[in-house]
């Protein structure tokens, strides 16, 4: 399992955090446009593959999957997908999944383009000297806002 990856082309490269396929409840939480999570997941997966290519890498970080559908949502996904655990990611977690998955971890340290990104799905909430001049990408957990990544420069 690495914990720093280099990434030489960063024109491929994606980040994503809690996109919850599968995961009714997620839509009145989020106020999230769809009916039912078959819709939505539908809609998501049809967004995805109109963006990500089959050869570009995407972090996703956390709260990827909800419950047991992980395989049949999974193969259907443009990307070399590396998965930050979330918390809602180990329920219901199976070793088989990993077949779709590049890499699954609890955070990753990334160089793209000589800058050093860290990746996890919890917020930090004492930033060290040691990050300064860090990009940090983190997960949002206040559900009361719309979930998203946030890269900012510290």
């Amino acid at each position: 399992m690495k914990y720093v990856m280099e990434i030489k082309d960063s024109s491929k490269v994606f980040f994503i955090s809690d996109p919850h396929f599968n995961h009714g409840n997620i839509i009145k939480f989020c106020a999230r446009p769809w009916e039912t999570k078959e819709e939505m997941t539908e809609a998501m997966i049809n967004n995805w593959n109109s963006v990500v290519g089959p050869d570009d890498i995407v972090f996703c970080l956390g709260d990827f999957m909800w419950a047991s559908s992980w395989n049949t949502t999974l193969e259907r996904l443009n990307g070399h997908i590396h998965l930050i655990w979330g918390n809602h990611d180990r329920k219901d977690f199976k070793e088989s999944y990993l077949k779709h998955l590049e890499s699954v971890q609890e955070q990753l340290t990334l160089i793209i383009d000589n800058k050093i990104v860290y990746l996890n799905h919890l917020q930090l909430k004492h930033i060290s000297n040691s990050y300064r001049r860090t990009n940090i990408c983190q997960s949002n957990q206040d559900t009361k806002k719309q979930n998203r990544c946030m890269l900012h420069l510290v």
